[in-house]
């Protein structure tokens, strides 16, 4: 067989595998689980958007629900940030180029 036809491209059968370069850092399972969260606590603002277009009282337990839901959501935030700071302080060490523009 011809060198241009024998490539390192895998076959149909096995797919394409993401293979991550050193530089990449894996997603942890408690990152996951914060964007699930996320994405469930924006599905639990709909009741509230039902009731105020059909002119209903939102039911005062549901106004509880959604206190607690924003301060999950202020938790996430803070880890968040603070994992962050964290990378972007061992850019910093390391001494590489930050992946924001200069003006940051």
């Amino acid at each position: 067989m011809n060198s241009v036809w024998n490539t390192s491209r895998p076959s149909a059968r096995e797919g394409w595998r993401f293979s991550p370069s050193k530089g990449d850092v894996p997603v942890r399972k408690s990152e996951k689980w914060e964007t699930i969260i996320i994405v469930l606590s924006i599905l639990f603002l709909w009741p509230v958007i039902k009731w105020y277009n059909s002119n209903q009282n939102t039911p005062f337990y549901y106004h509880i629900f959604l206190v607690v839901v924003l301060g999950v959501l202020g938790f996430i935030t803070y880890r968040r940030i603070k994992r962050l700071r964290a990378a972007l302080k061992d850019l910093k060490a390391r001494r590489e180029r930050r992946p924001f523009p200069p003006f940051f």
